[in-house]
Formats: structure tokens, sequence, C-alpha cells
């Protein structure tokens, strides 16, 4: 076998396996974006959230919002789910695969936020980024190799970080003509094992028009050059869908540094808001990114403290010091404390005193917190135990040690004995608010609610500005039962903070679970007011207008909720309501209620606008009201949605034909046999479309071949259909000459429909051409018997009397010609 023939072999192969089983390949484009966001996705991405998780710029809650985040349904997602199971590199000993088991995702960033020391810059550097082709097994998805290198410390060993080689496994999906890519499994990996890594690799689809022009005669370089032409242009198409995903990356950096800098004019001005604005815009850009979150955290409190005096700073710092201590967050206090006397020097003795005593207390407990943090908790709870011995009347003793009972492993006997000393903590120190706090929530965990409900009023007395205590007050009234007590709890909360915008989000809920649908609606919009990249309260204000009967705001609302990152859950719902509206729609339809009708299937597309069966009834309502420019509009909507929808490119085709424009709707027709080569009917409509186009060889041959598949389909084709198809040929082969093929057509439509008065006509005049007057005469009546309008027919029933010289009948249909004639 010569060269040209093997290749020539080999392509062939390539494109019918293809062909076979398109989704086990790839185009060019659609490999290259995957590959290109993998790694993106691993060098700015994943290494921005580690860094952020490390660093000192984000307090506790916000770190854990990362966390969350970054397996959570929204736009910070780069991780599949919370259980992507991960290698541990955390600890400097571990450096291969095998030396830590795998863990899940959660406890790995959790740990990192503990185990590793923080820092007020970027100390985690990933470099030698390289990725694998696309794969395939179970999901597609590609491999991302690369370095990895702490700078920092680990709070578990002095050992120093070594350059660590990872992996990152990536799922790649498609929906609606976009890659998304989240990462399934984190892990170590041995450089030597990737340099033929081809296992499940997806081959690329390739273009037959690398052989046009290639013949059996053509040599093994005429083959050679063809095969070499597609490859320039697979790697010309690589290049460019790269190119352009940096160009747009680069964008995003410059918009990126460019608001920075106007953020930085504008709290150089101490244009805060202004500052504020641009910084924020900028952490959409990058999520994860510590420089700006940095400066928005330090122009927030430049801008409080530009509107406050140096009394009001020092109240404030010292109000805020003693609920820390009562908290027992010693560090937060110690420094507060500081910031107070830097506003008040004068105050210098006093909070010295206070900050040398907290001091210590912090020294004794960071130790042991240390342990119980790093998670060595038999150990931390017997040095807790041999401190209680110690000194029995220090509360932050047992509150610690109550904390390690709720790590215990014996579920037995753990939570009274938290409870033992959780209260042991409050009696010792009634103002112990993180021991109230501790025991509640347990108290949760245990479902006592009630108990939980009465320290949570406790702690409220001591510290009755804490937002969020309102709030698990609320829940607990709501696990109780009691949704007046709950919406009373948030309207406490929003006293304390008028600008919560996630506490009116919480009552909006309550309100509407409880039937208050407008005053839900008043919620969820003030919470809009206040934050309006919320998804939720845009998609609930959404649920609000559907009763309230403000389908168009709910629309709005529905497509806000999504453009802010709606959770697939809450998406589905929104179809739901769709749905129905599109059910109301049919029942409309089916009871002759058109107009009614077409009112709720545009409340169905307005809500779920993406959704190819909505666009295509639209446009069968209007192709129902002979309104056919309107039911191509929707139609076209319906197939730029669903390429492959085969109903609409028929119904798009008899549109067509109703507004006389016969060569589209040949298109049309044509490319519904494509995707559905049993078509009867959109072969009906092509040899119509011919018929009125007079190309009558071209309809009588799409009329055969629509006889032909009528022929083999099941079940069989309406007999009033094939009636149809038979009369159109029976005109189509007349107009050829062919009045034999006309007649025997014709007959065979009357067969099938003997009540369509056309087809009887037809025949006769086939008959009337052939000098049977007599055929002519009977199929002629009977075709006016059903149908009395037709001048023509009257005249050819009078040419048929007159041509076998029966001149009184002829006379007859002649008068009815004219009689006929005085009212056109």
């Amino acid at each position: 076998m010569n060269h040209f023939i093997k290749s020539l072999c080999f392509l062939v192969i390539f494109s019918t396996v293809e062909r076979a089983g398109a989704q086990d390949s790839l185009n060019v484009r659609d490999a290259a974006e995957i590959r290109y966001k993998a790694g993106n996705i691993v060098e700015r991405e994943l290494k921005d959230l580690l860094n952020a998780v490390s660093s000192t710029t984000f307090e506790t809650q916000e770190t854990a919002e990362l966390i969350h985040n970054a397996y959570s349904e929204g736009r910070n997602r780069i991780f599949r789910d919370s259980s992507v199971l991960v290698e541990p590199d955390i600890n400097p000993t571990y450096q291969t695969s095998g030396q830590a088991g795998d863990e899940p995702l959660d406890k790995y960033l959790r740990d990192m936020d503990i185990l590793y020391k923080k820092s007020d810059s970027n100390t985690i550097a990933f470099s030698n980024i390289r990725c694998s082709n696309v794969k395939k097994k179970d999901i597609v998805y590609v491999k991302v190799y690369f370095s990895s290198f702490f700078k920092g410390s680990s709070t578990v060993s002095d050992r120093p970080y070594a350059l660590n080689n990872r992996i990152a496994e990536i799922k790649a999906e498609k929906d609606r003509n976009q890659w998304h890519l989240y990462i399934v499994r984190l892990g170590f990996f041995n450089p030597a094992d990737t340099g033929n890594d081809v296992t499940n690799n997806i081959p690329l689809k390739v273009e037959m028009s690398a052989l046009a022009g290639l013949t059996a005669q053509s040599t093994a370089q005429d083959t050679a050059a063809a095969i070499q032409r597609q490859v320039s242009f697979d790697e010309e198409q690589s290049e460019k869908v790269t190119k352009q995903l940096v160009e747009k990356e680069k964008q995003d950096d410059e918009q990126f540094k460019k608001l920075l800098v106007l953020g930085d004019q504008s709290s150089a001005k101490s244009a805060f808001t202004q500052a504020l604005n641009y910084y924020k815009n900028a952490r959409d850009i990058k999520p994860s990114n510590i420089e700006v979150n940095a400066r928005i955290k330090k122009t927030v409190n430049d801008q409080q403290q530009f509107t406050m005096k140096a009394d009001e700073l020092y109240t404030q710092y010292s109000k805020m010091a003693a609920l820390q201590v009562k908290n027992r967050q010693y560090k937060e206090a110690i420094q507060s404390y500081q910031e107070a006397r830097n506003q008040k020097p004068a105050e210098t003795a006093s909070i010295d005193s206070t900050i040398r005593i907290l001091t210590v207390k912090y020294r004794i407990l960071s130790d042991l917190q240390e342990k119980y943090n790093a998670g060595y908790i038999p150990e931390a709870f017997k040095e807790y135990s041999d401190a209680i011995k110690k000194d029995p009347m220090n509360s932050d003793y047992y509150l610690g040690r109550a904390r390690c009972w709720e790590k215990m492993t014996d579920k037995s006997k753990w939570a009274a004995n938290a409870l033992k000393d959780y209260a042991q903590a409050i009696e010792t120190d009634p103002y112990n608010l993180a021991a109230i706090r501790g025991r509640a929530e347990l108290y949760v965990h245990t479902g006592d609610y009630f108990k939980a409900l009465s320290d949570y009023k406790v702690y409220l007395t001591l510290d009755k500005e804490n937002v969020e205590l309102y709030e698990r007050k609320s829940e607990m009234h709501v696990l109780l039962k009691l949704p007046k007590d709950a919406i009373a709890d948030l309207d406490e909360a929003l006293a304390v903070n008028p600008k919560a915008a996630h506490v009116y989000l919480s009552k909006g809920l309550l309100l509407y679970d409880g039937g208050d649908v407008k005053g839900a609606s008043d919620n969820f919009t003030t919470s809009l007011r206040i934050d309006s990249t919320n998804a939720l309260a845009w998609y609930n204000r959404g649920r609000c207008d559907v009763p309230l009967n403000r389908i168009p705001a709910a629309a709005s609302d529905f497509a806000s909720a999504r453009d802010k990152g709606l959770d697939s859950g809450s998406i589905k719902i929104v179809a739901g309501y769709a749905a129905r509206f599109y059910e109301q729609a049919a029942d409309r339809f089916a009871n002759a209620k058109t107009d009614s009708a077409i009112v709720y299937i545009d409340y169905a597309i307005s809500i779920d606008p993406d959704m190819a069966l909505y666009r295509f009834t639209r446009g069968d309502y209007y192709y129902s009201k002979s309104k056919y420019n309107e039911a191509i509009v929707s139609y076209d909507k319906a197939i730029g949605l669903n390429p492959q929808y085969m109903e609409a490119y028929y119904k798009r085709g008899m549109a067509r034909n109703g507004i006389a424009d016969y060569k589209e709707a040949i298109v049309n027709f044509t490319s519904a046999m494509k995707l559905d080569p049993a078509n009867v009917l959109a072969q009906k409509g092509e040899s119509d479309a011919r018929m009125a186009l007079k190309d009558y060889s071209g309809a009588s041959a799409a009329g055969e071949n629509g006889l032909r598949i009528a022929a083999g389909v099941k079940p069989p084709v309406n007999p009033l259909v094939l009636a149809e198809i038979y009369n159109t040929l029976s005109r189509a082969y007349y107009e050829q000459g062919d009045y034999e093929k006309a007649v025997a057509n014709g007959k065979n439509a009357v067969r099938r429909n003997p009540n369509l008065a056309e087809a009887w006509y037809n025949t006769g005049n086939a008959y009337y051409k052939q000098g049977q007057q007599a055929n002519a005469i009977e199929n002629i009546t009977k075709a006016l018997s059903l149908d009395d309008n037709h001048i023509v027919w009257h005249y050819v029933l009078a040419k048929s009397y007159q041509d076998k010289k029966d001149l009184t009948n002829a006379l007859g249909q002649y008068a009815a010609c004219a009689e006929k004639d005085k009212f056109d």
C-alpha cells in the first residue's frame, strides 16, 4: 500500500470515528480554550486564593467566605465542590504522594488558614506551569503540572518548605457555548511521569478539506502537503484562540491597575466613597487579590476615622476592646486598646495597665489555643485540665476545655461534659461572651433550641449591638415555629444596623413564607438598594413579582439574579415559573384563545429567554393567525438557541411559503430534511414551494420522493396528507404535459380523500386534455359538487360538454361562468 493510500485511509477512518462519536472529539479552538483556561485557573486563581487565605489582610469571616466561595455556586468558584480530594502540602515534611492521605478540600483550605503563618504580602509562588492535552474518561478534563513554593513558615514544623511538584486535575464542561472549568483534584506528581502522558487524550477533529483536490493519482508529496496545510490551519486557529484569551486577560489586568490608580487618587483627596467604588470594581475583576482588599480595608478605616473626633474614636475603641475581652479575643482587644491610647495619650497609664494584664492572658492562652488550632486536641485538653487545677477560678480555661470536649470522638459523653465546662466558665465569669455563645451553639447542635435561645438572649444583654446574634436568635424562633418572634428579632438587628442588607433579605424570606408577599418584596427591594450584587435578593424579589402580577418586573429580576451568579437550584425554580406560563399558554391555545395564549407564552419567554421550545411555540401561535413574519421571527430565535431544531426549520419553511418567499422556504425544508430524512411533511412543503415557483419537474421530483419516504415510515402517514401530495403531483405532471401521470396521481388523491375537490378537478382536467370527455365531465362535476366557487372549473366543464356536442349542458356551464363572473 503506497503512502497516499495509507494517509487517505487514516484520515477517512478518523473522520468516520469522529462522526460516529462526536462527543469524544474536540475542535482545535475548543481544545485551545480549555488548555489556556486550565493553566490560568492554576496560575492566577488558585495561587491568588491560597495567598488570600494565608494573608493578614482578610478578617476571619472574610477568609471563611473566600474558602466557601471557592467551591460554591457563584462567580468565584474554582473547585467542583467541597469534597474535592487534596494531597496536603501545608506540612513541610510532605513532599510526595503517599506521605499523607487525601483529605477534603474544605479541610485543606481551613488548615491553610490555621497552620500556615500569615503574612501581609504574597508568600506562595507557582512556576513551571504546563498543561496536558485535553482528555476524556468519565468527564472532559485536563491536567496542569506546576511547581509550588511556600516562602512562609509552618506552625506545625520548624522544617523549611521545599519546592514541590504539584498537579491539578481540572474538569471542563460546556454550558450555553461557554467552557467552565473546575478543579477536581490537587496532589503531588513525579515530573518523570508526565513526558508521555497520552492516556485518555481526546482526538482533535480533522476537516476533510485537507484532502481537497487529492485523487488516486496524487503522490505521497501531495498528501503530505495537504496534511501539512491542515496542521498549519489548526495551529493558526489554536494561536488565534489563545491570543484572544490573552488579550482579554491583558485588558482585565490593565483595567484592574487603572481602577487601583483611580482609587488611590480619590483616597488621597479624601473622596472615600468614590475610592471604594473603584476598589470594589477592581475586586470584581480579581476577587482574591490581597492588594485591592488591603486598600478597601484601609479606605473604610480612613473613612470612618475621617468623620470621627478623637474622643469618639477613643470611646469606640474602648468599647470595642471591652467586647473583644468578653469574647476572649485578647489579641484584637490589645490592638483596640492601643488604638484608644493613640486617640487620648493622657489615658496611657490606665490603658497600659489593662494591656499588660491582657498580654499575660494572651501569652498563656495562645500556646494552648495553638495546640487546639493545630488539631492536637488531647494535648490541649490535658493542659487546660492541668491549668484548671492550678487556677480553678479562670473562666478561660473552662472555655478552652469545653471546646476540646466538642472535638472528642467519644460522642456518648462529650456534649454533657462540654456543657458542664461552658456552665463553669459562665459561672466563674458571667461576662464571658465566648462561653455563652459556645454553649448556645452546642444547644443548637443537640437540638435544645429553647436553651440556645435563652443563652442568645443573655448574650445580647451584654452586647446589644451584635447583629449576628439577633440573626441566630431569629433562627431559633424559626426552628421553634415562632415566625413573628423571628421577624421581631430581625427588626432588632436592623435597629442596630439599618444598612445590613442580608438581614432585610432574611426578613423578606420570613415574610414570603408567611404569605406577606408585598412586605417581602419591600424588604428585598431595601436589601438591593444597599447591596445590588446579591443574586438571592434579586431572585426572591422576582418570586414576589409573580403573584403580584408584575411579570415584566419578575423577568427583569430573574435576569439580574442570573447575571449575579444565581445557584443552579434557584435557576431550576425560575425555569419552573416559565414552564407554568407555558402550560397556561398551551391551555388557552387549545381553547381557541390565541391572543391570550400569546400573552402567556411571552411571559414564559421573558422569564426563561433561552428556552427554544417557548420561542418555537410563540411562532406556532402567530402562524395560526397567519402572521407569518412574526412567526418567522420566533422560529429564527428558536433555531438560534437550538441549531438542531428540525421542527423549527420546517415551520419556518411553511411560514416562508405563507409570505410567498418560496426560495427561502425550500432552504428551510432542506435543512429539516437533513435533520430528519424521513420527514414527509418537509418534503411535501418543498414540493409545494417548487410548484409555486413553476419548477414543475422539481415539484414532481420532490413529491415522488415524499411518497417513497411515506411508504417506509411508521406509523403510516395520514391519508389526507398523502392525498395532498398526490394532488400536487397531478398538477405538476399536468403542467409538464404528462396527462397520463396527472390522471393516475389525481385518482390516488381522491382515493385517499374523496372530499378533496381540487383533486377531482385536476383529474378531470387531465382527462379533458386526453380527449376523454365523459371522464372529464364525471370528475369535474364531482369537484363542483364539493366546491362550486371556481369559474375555471365551470369553463373546462363547459368545454368538455361542447366537445361532446352536448350544447345544452355546455350553455348551462357557460351561463354559470357568466353568473359567477359578476361577483368577481
